[in-house]
């Protein structure tokens, strides 16, 4: 069963996300399968901080005693591309090489490079190294809510003002492609690969819910960038509290 939980700030929203995590581990505790009682708890924040601190919050509630992984939508992405890597390998016919990650900084001086952005932005008033910036970012922001290529280039027409939506589209499927045949991870192409090849995979789905605990129940708070491929991941994985 799935539980929204929504509030201004300050209203307790994560008193009562305590809360039901510990309905959840009291219920696991009396579980007769150990293996349903060791499962680790996937405990989703919106960054590095409220991670850390939702994390230790949840430990100390149960007092070390249930296991807690903590992690961001991006972190816990990225570390799923890494570990089936092989299978994103096979379905995408790609040369098998060892992934190499981008830092941001490292992935807009290559994409700047790459993409032949200056001259459609020539009289806007996007300089090329803020308009590469704002369209990475938003192929990212695209992958995470499950958005097409084609819904991609409609908000470059329209939210950034740019003319020439279905050219960028074009450069940023080169972009996305000479980084996929480099080994090169970016938090974009790892969200787009995430929801485009593993999630729909049923050899990924299976090992997912089979041999990683099944990450079950999974929690997870101030979500609405990322609701859509995480809903999407429950929903697939199967009938699992959200």
């Amino acid at each position: 069963m799935a539980q929204w939980i929504e509030g201004t700030a300050q209203s307790g929203k994560t008193s009562r996300l305590v809360a039901q995590f510990q309905e959840w581990t009291a219920d696991f505790a009396q579980a007769r399968d150990p293996q349903v009682a060791s499962q680790s708890v996937l405990v989703l924040a919106m960054d590095s901080t409220q991670r850390r601190r939702l994390g230790d919050r949840l430990s100390r509630v149960t007092e070390g005693k249930f296991p807690v992984t903590a992690a961001t939508p991006l972190s816990f992405i990225r570390q799923q591309v890494r570990l089936y890597w092989a299978l994103i390998v096979r379905s995408l016919n790609l040369k098998a090489q060892f992934p190499i990650t981008l830092r941001v900084e490292n992935e807009q001086a290559l994409a700047l490079r790459e993409l032949a952005i200056a001259p459609m932005v020539l009289g806007s008033d996007h300089a090329p190294g803020r308009a590469v910036r704002q369209v990475l970012d938003l192929f990212l922001m695209a992958a995470l809510q499950g958005q097409s290529m084609a819904t991609l280039a409609e908000a470059l027409d329209l939210g950034l003002g740019l003319t020439h939506g279905a050219e960028l589209l074009a450069q940023l499927d080169h972009w996305r492609n000479f980084c996929l045949q480099r080994g090169l991870l970016t938090y974009g192409i790892e969200a787009d690969i995430f929801a485009r090849v593993l999630l729909p995979d049923l050899f990924f789905r299976i090992r997912c819910v089979g041999n990683i605990a099944i990450y079950w129940p999974m929690m997870w708070m101030n979500f609405r960038p990322f609701w859509r491929i995480f809903a999407d991941c429950c929903w697939r994985l199967g009938s699992r509290p959200c």
